[in-house]
């Protein structure tokens, strides 16, 4: 089983695990302040699924009711995951990246907010402006 930190899809096996976004899984909060619900927590729409065999184009994931194919030379693009780090930094994007845009929106005409909007362009584009 691979356990690098640097894992990548094409490093996979059989045993390793993998991360399957599930929209049918929904967990909430408790409810508070009088509200009749709780907030969505995404984190827990995914599941940890194991590599429990392959065939020539696919990795074959274990699951309760039955076994699903995903192909193993080219990672999908939405919905998988491959290690509890991107799955951290998979809910820490999500959790955060609207509140964050809505504090750049907010920003104003001064010298000091003109500071804090060129150091998110720097980070974002690192080669100069898009």
């Amino acid at each position: 089983m691979n356990t690098t930190a640097e894992k990548t899809w094409a490093d996979l096996a059989v045993g390793d695990y993998v991360w399957e976004f599930d929209p049918n899984r929904r967990h909430y909060t408790e409810p508070v302040n009088g509200r009749q619900f709780g907030d969505f927590i995404w984190r827990e729409c995914w599941v940890k699924r194991q590599i429990v065999g392959e065939n020539r184009a696919s990795w074959i994931l274990g699951q309760s009711y039955s076994a699903k194919k995903v192909p193993k030379r080219t990672r999908p693009e939405r919905g998988y995951l491959i290690s509890e780090q991107e799955l951290d930094d998979a809910c820490y994007v999500n959790d955060n990246r609207v509140r964050l845009g809505n504090e750049v929106q907010r920003l104003q005409y001064g010298s000091d907010d003109a500071r804090k909007l060129r150091e998110v362009e720097a980070i974002l584009f690192p080669e100069g402006a898009a």
